[in-house]
């Protein structure tokens, strides 16, 4: 009885305390970047308590990156989770998957397999409550699938429809102002609506002129927060913010805590106002890399271009139109220089250029052609090979060919092929820096040395990871063929830069021009070659 006396004291003093922590800081420091053994993506640790003879309870603070989540485990003794910031999963087994939100609890009932994490656009931060340790420490169980995570079947938990409805629009509200929709947004503001910002106030009319003039351009709103109060017909919201503005043509980045006002008139909710009330707390938003889409070819040339490689010498591309097993070049603006420009190849992928010959994968050998002619001049087969997919030549012109489907990568030297690294599943881009060879496997990205040593440079990645490029020292853009392009840092944190999974845009094998910082990304399915600045 004294121990459940204590347990409930410490919870309720970690409410307490949450609840009347100020919103323009985080509680808890962020604490170490977690090794990923159990998890998929970037997710943080910070331990707060650790259970001992007096106190059976361990706390930590969890914080997850946009889409990052836990694997399906259990606790035997059960655990209570606090969300503090963003939106994310919890699901149990056979059940839906619910949303949950700032201010939510979590019970994990003892020894029920569930998952918990991020949503994919939005992180999340919890307090883990461990109860009972005596039991035993956490089971983890299978890792959750692309599938499982992705699932449409979900419930919100303790936060009200209309509270998520308000959310929802808020959020519409913000792309809408970053796209100048004026129109929209007229429709939304009610017309005895108010705009309190630092330089003014004033009402419906002005404020649709000032966004659709561009006066002030709401470019990029990140919400890390929003709680919202309903009373009667009104619905009161807070969001922690950084905004992005341009204004008079300078752009500028501003904490503020904004207070939306939205009226229920029959049956539809109307802004009654928009306060932005700028905060003392530092600017959290960095200037992250971004794309910025330059052109895209046509899609009737290319048949399922799988890779894409730049040639700083001629200052041109070579496509492998796999379905059509040719290459086709092209320009740096998209326009077609040769439409067969090599034909008669196997299901070619990933290539590469050396010393005036250029290769390139087939199924189960690699193809060699002559620049100069161009055609096929010899074939180096690959006894045992299953699939053959990415390729690179280092500065000795000793070339690296991986099998996705073996998961291997060979080393072809005097036109002998030897198995190089095994036990790499989903082996796919592959990029050589020096005497370093980097492999992407399907979740990871692994350095090789001279020496055959390896070192793991990330993990966590969805399933289907594809080409690999260095933009920076230690810096790379990396491509998912579903249609994901991430930035990985030096730190070997990553972030998304672009994620068209949902428009069936795919990003398979990528290549890049250092000197104009253009990225060129093969679209399998579109049958498209597009090209992006990285910003």
């Amino acid at each position: 009885m004294m121990k459940q006396r204590i347990y409930s004291v410490f919870i309720l003093t970690i409410v307490l305390f949450t609840n009347t922590i100020a919103q323009d800081s985080p509680i808890f420091p962020k604490g170490e970047l977690a090794p990923n053994v159990n998890h998929t993506g970037n997710v943080w640790l910070y331990e707060l308590v650790k259970a001992d003879a007096i106190l059976d309870v361990h706390a930590s603070v969890a914080t997850f990156d946009p889409g990052a989540r836990l694997n399906w485990h259990k606790h035997p003794g059960g655990q209570i989770l606090l969300i503090t910031e963003g939106t994310g999963y919890y699901q149990e087994k056979n059940q839906p998957k619910k949303i949950v939100s700032k201010g939510d609890v979590v019970k994990c009932l003892p020894n029920v397999a569930h998952w918990h994490g991020a949503s994919p656009d939005e992180g999340v931060t919890y307090l883990a409550i461990n109860a009972n340790n005596d039991k035993g420490k956490t089971v983890w169980l299978q890792k959750l699938t692309d599938e499982e995570y992705s699932s449409e079947k979900t419930i919100l938990s303790d936060r009200s429809k209309i509270e998520q409805e308000i959310i929802n629009l808020s959020k519409q509200k913000w792309q809408w102002m970053a796209d100048k929709n004026a129109d929209t947004l007229s429709e939304l503001f009610h017309e005895k609506s108010m705009f309190v910002h630092m330089g003014g106030s004033w009402g419906k009319e002005r404020e649709i002129d000032v966004i659709r003039s561009g006066g002030i351009w709401y470019k990029h709103a990140k919400v890390y927060s929003a709680t919202v109060n309903i009373i009667g017909n009104t619905a009161i919201l807070l969001n922690d913010i950084d905004l992005v503005a341009v204004v008079g043509g300078n752009e500028v980045i501003n904490p503020f805590m904004v207070t939306e006002v939205y009226i229920n008139e029959n049956g539809k909710w109307k802004m009654g106002s928009l306060t932005f009330s700028k905060l003392m707390r530092p600017v959290k938003l960095s200037k992250k890399p971004g794309l910025e889409k330059i052109w895209e070819s046509d899609s009737l040339t290319l048949q399922g271009p799988e890779s894409v490689l730049y040639d700083p010498v001629s200052n041109s591309l070579y496509v492998s139109s796999m379905k059509a097993g040719t290459i086709v070049r092209m320009d740096t603006a998209g326009k077609v220089i040769n439409k067969d420009w090599v034909t008669g190849l196997v299901s070619n992928k990933g290539s590469a250029l050396f010393n005036g010959f250029f290769y390139t994968a087939e199924t189960t050998s690699v193809a060699v052609i002559d620049i100069k002619k161009p055609s096929v001049v010899k074939r180096i087969p690959v006894e045992g090979a299953q699939m053959l997919n990415d390729l690179a030549i280092n500065s000795k012109g000793i070339i690296y060919v991986t099998d996705t489907r073996a998961g291997k990568v060979y080393r072809i030297e005097d036109d002998k092929p030897m198995v190089y690294l095994e036990n790499m599943p989903g082996a796919n881009g592959l990029l050589t820096v020096d005497t370093d060879l980097y492999v992407l496997t399907s979740t990871s990205i692994q350095k090789v040395n001279a020496d055959k040593e390896i070192t793991k440079i990330a993990d966590g990645f969805e399933s289907g990871l594809d080409g690999i490029v260095m933009v920076a020292p230690n810096e790379f853009v990396i491509s998912n063929y579903k249609g994901i392009l991430y930035y990985l840092n030096a730190d070997g944190t990553n972030q998304v830069l672009q994620n068209t999974r949902n428009n069936k845009i795919m990003s398979n094998d990528i290549a890049y021009n250092s000197k104009t910082k253009i990225l060129y990304v093969p679209s399998f399915g579109t049958n498209r070659v597009i090209a992006y600045k990285l910003k």
